[in-house]
């Protein structure tokens, strides 16, 4: 991470409205998307001048139902930057102090397992986790990594942004860090060893 950088907040796939189940009108994402601009609204003025929205790709060919950058964008007034994904996003997460991640997927572990400033946020009612995983993310949200409330992820930014280093290295964040890399994210010097004892082990 860069000291002096930036917000990166790496979104998750955002559908449009879908008929599938015969529910015209019904918006899965309008929550997700709520929370969003609370959050980005909620930033003081001079981080939220230097935040970048980055969305999962759409295209009108291979990823149609998603919700373009362009429309990411719209839906929060221009009051942020949006990447639109030019660069690797290794690359882009180099370029700021911390990132936000929206989503329960591979860029919560990718994230951690680095060791890259990450806050946590989603609302608790849509991601369900079960009952062996719940208490090592009890432990992240007991560490301030973890938010279930754009008022609390975005207050908690504003609280650490002078200093990222001094929350991110602190015991409590350090512990839940290698516990949850422990059991979502192991690092391993042989992991084709690693993974065939766990295949061994299953049988």
């Amino acid at each position: 991470p860069t000291s002096n950088g930036g917000l990166l907040v790496v979104l998750g796939p955002i559908t449009r409205n879908s008929d599938i189940y015969g529910m015209l009108g019904v918006q899965s994402n309008s929550a997700y998307l709520d929370n969003l601009k609370i959050l980005v609204m909620l930033l003081p003025e001079s981080i939220r001048r230097q935040t970048m929205i980055r969305p999962k790709n759409a295209s009108s060919v291979g990823k149609p139902a998603r919700v373009s950058g362009q429309q990411i964008s719209e839906i929060l007034g221009g009051a942020v930057k949006v990447d639109f994904g030019i660069v690797g996003l290794n690359e882009t997460l180099c370029r700021n102090r911390i990132s936000v991640v929206t989503y329960n997927e591979t860029t919560v572990p990718n994230n951690l397992m680095a060791g890259y400033p990450t806050t946590i946020f989603w609302d608790a009612k849509y991601e369900q986790l079960n009952l062996r995983a719940t208490k090592f993310y009890e432990q992240l949200l007991s560490a301030k990594i973890l938010h279930h409330s754009p008022e609390s992820a975005a207050q908690h930014i504003a609280d650490v942004w002078e200093n990222v280093d001094l929350w991110w290295t602190s015991e409590e964040v350090l512990q839940a860090r290698d516990t949850f890399c422990e059991n979502f994210a192991r690092r391993s010097k042989f992991p084709a060893l690693t993974v065939a004892k766990a295949l061994a082990d299953y049988r």
